[in-house]
């Protein structure tokens, strides 16, 4: 039964290839001039040299640089609030972290809507947070410490 459909699957594979290449042709290159990165930390910083990092390669490899814009303040709201304004073309892209997710939680008024005014492109980090304290603090987890 495979068999009998091999000719039917290969005609619509050629047509759709067909198609998705047309669509292609119409379309410019993309990336066709420099990418803004926001970064809502300072310069030196660890998001920083991992934004200058992939910065690097990616210009590498598509011949188009990525412009590093390092806006610091109000717990990442500023550089946020620039990306989630910019036009949504692909030339302008942030890099964020958790504070995304609890900034509403910690502002009254947020200049952005996080869920309809950004969309997520990858996780590029996963960074584990820890509690440490002093020996001092006669604490062993995270329950004693609230008690």
């Amino acid at each position: 039964m495979i068999h009998a459909l091999r000719p039917v699957l290969y005609a619509i594979l050629s047509i759709a290839s067909c198609l998705c290449a047309s669509a292609g042709f119409a379309q410019q290159a993309y990336p066709s001039r420099a990418i803004r990165m926001l970064v809502p930390y300072p310069p030196g910083g660890p998001t920083d040299l991992l934004a200058r990092s992939l910065g690097a390669a990616f210009a590498e490899r598509s011949g188009q640089p990525i412009v590093i814009e390092n806006r610091p303040g109000a717990n990442t709201n500023i550089s946020t609030d620039v990306c989630a304004k910019s036009p949504a073309d692909g030339y302008t892209i942030c890099m964020i972290s958790s504070t995304v997710s609890l900034n509403p939680f910690l502002y009254s008024k947020m200049p952005y809507d996080a869920e309809k005014d950004l969309e997520p492109v990858t996780n590029l980090v996963f960074a584990p947070e820890v509690l440490i304290s002093g020996t001092t603090i006669p604490v062993n987890s995270f329950q004693e410490l609230v008690a």
